[in-house]
């Protein structure tokens, strides 16, 4: 989301001005890697980021996965890292993702008897896909300035179009870009950052952010390991637009996946479909 595909047609007209310009160009709405749990709960992190810094990136229409998959859940370890360890120790599908300053911190946290977890910031991360994705301390190992933009941006409630199923703050915005989230504002980053007393480069961190979440291809878990003023303030927004879904994830038992409320219930409609309806036995 860091560059314009208008800018990348001209770079292409410029080096071969022979070519023949495709005056339309195609649009690809199937996402063929992630599921619409996931898709819809990056969209909705973009929509916001156009809401605020409305000419940071070109708006394109939101794709859809091939199904329609599980929510992203939202777990608050209640014994800290001593609780993240015990899962993964559980779960050997997860990889972890971090911000790129706090991948070798929490990895010599987690300690020899994980060394087999891939722990990876979100920068190494950028271009590689995983089934099973634990995004770690987002908010809690977030540098002061960013912490205090995100704590301001999520103190008012933003709705949810039903249309788009993106959300837009309200007045938030400072009065700048509206809730539109339209990326056509003739305010620059600067002049948003201003207007809303954000931190420039909140702008980035929302990139940041959507970037870790569209690693995943299937199960993402969003994390914290300590008590984050934001994180919290996070989660309730995102869970009352039905975008993320609150979870404990198992610190003890036979190791093996832990299932997300979402995936339990497709797992019973799909055994429920499989009901010999005559006499009640599973085909």
């Amino acid at each position: 989301v860091s560059f314009r595909f208008q800018e990348l047609r001209q770079i292409i007209a410029r080096t071969d001005p022979g070519r023949t310009r495709n005056t339309k160009p195609v649009r690809l709405l199937r996402n063929y890697r992630s599921h619409s749990g996931v898709l819809e709960f990056a969209a909705a992190i973009l929509d916001l980021l156009a809401t605020y810094f409305p000419k940071s990136f070109q708006k394109l229409d939101q794709d859809a996965g091939l199904s329609r998959g599980p929510r992203p859940g939202a777990w608050s370890c209640p014994h800290g890292t001593e609780s993240l360890k015990k899962h993964l120790q559980l779960d050997e599908r997860l990889v972890v993702i971090t911000r790129d300053e706090n991948a070798r911190q929490l990895e010599g946290q987690l300690g020899p008897a994980l060394k087999h977890v891939h722990v990876l910031g979100v920068c190494e991360a950028k271009g590689l896909e995983f089934n099973d994705v634990l995004l770690v301390d987002f908010f809690s190992s977030a540098p002061s300035h960013l912490a205090d933009g995100w704590e301001k941006l999520l103190a008012k409630p933003f709705s949810v179009d039903a249309a788009t199923n993106g959300p837009a703050a309200g007045s938030a915005s400072g009065g700048g870009g509206g809730g539109s989230g339209s990326s056509k504002s003739k305010r620059s980053a600067q002049d948003m950052a201003k207007a809303t007393g954000l931190p420039l480069d909140l702008e980035v961190d929302f990139k940041v952010l959507y970037t870790a979440i569209t690693r995943c291809r299937n199960r993402l878990v969003v994390c914290e390991t300590g008590d984050a003023r934001q994180w919290n303030k996070f989660k309730r927004q995102y869970e009352s637009l039905g975008l993320i879904t609150k979870m404990d994830l198992p610190e003890s038992g036979e190791p093996g996946k832990a299932m997300m409320a979402d995936e339990l219930v497709e797992r019973g409609l799909d055994f429920i479909e499989r009901i010999d309806v005559e006499n009640g036995d599973p085909e």
